[in-house]
């Protein structure tokens, strides 16, 4: 099972790729703008000057440049969404991931392809995420002398007040598998 850490991880690392694409994104679009309207003025000469093109594809630069980085940024929010321990926020945070993934591909330039899978990927484990399911967790199991008709031993762990190595919660006597996460006793 993966951790909701790394679904963050990925939905953030995303919006970094989208933020890039949004410097990218608005260069892009102003060229294309700029160079659409400059050769329509140039075939055209009833259509103003190429200086009011420039600006009118400056101004579309800087528009896509700024709805970009809002993309960008809401779509780290919804990343760092997804490592709340509340199930409301990491669906929130997943879905305005989503959202803001694809009305951005375009002004950020797909945050260079990668962004777009890194923000699915992250969105997509952070939604299916379970509550129940524990984050990797290491341990040492506790061992307690058992001295039986052949002498001191270790116990084979399965008695009460042991705990589970993976999930870290208490076994009951007589275990071969933690009932929680199904890890096998140590024996």
């Amino acid at each position: 099972m993966v951790s909701k850490q790394i679904a963050a991880v990925f939905a953030i690392l995303g919006g970094v790729f989208y933020l890039f694409g949004s410097f990218v994104g608005g260069f892009l679009f102003g060229s294309l703008f700029g160079f659409a309207n400059a050769f329509r003025s140039f075939s055209n000469p009833a259509v103003p000057a190429v200086g009011n093109s420039l600006a009118k594809a400056g101004a579309a630069a800087l528009s896509i440049f700024v709805f970009g980085l809002f993309a960008a940024m809401l779509i780290i929010v919804g990343g760092a969404l997804l490592n709340s321990d509340s199930g409301s926020r990491r669906k929130a945070g997943g879905i305005l991931a989503l959202v803001m993934m694809v009305l951005g591909a375009v002004p950020d330039a797909g945050g260079f392809f990668i962004g777009f899978v890194f923000v699915l990927v992250g969105s997509v484990l952070g939604l299916t995420y379970k509550e129940g399911s524990p984050d990797l967790t290491i341990g040492v199991a506790q061992t307690t002398p058992h001295y039986g008709s052949q002498g001191p031993q270790a116990s084979t762990g399965n008695i009460a007040g042991q705990y589970c190595i993976k999930c870290g919660k208490q076994l009951h006597e007589g275990a071969v598998f933690c009932k929680y996460c199904g890890s096998p006793v140590p024996h």
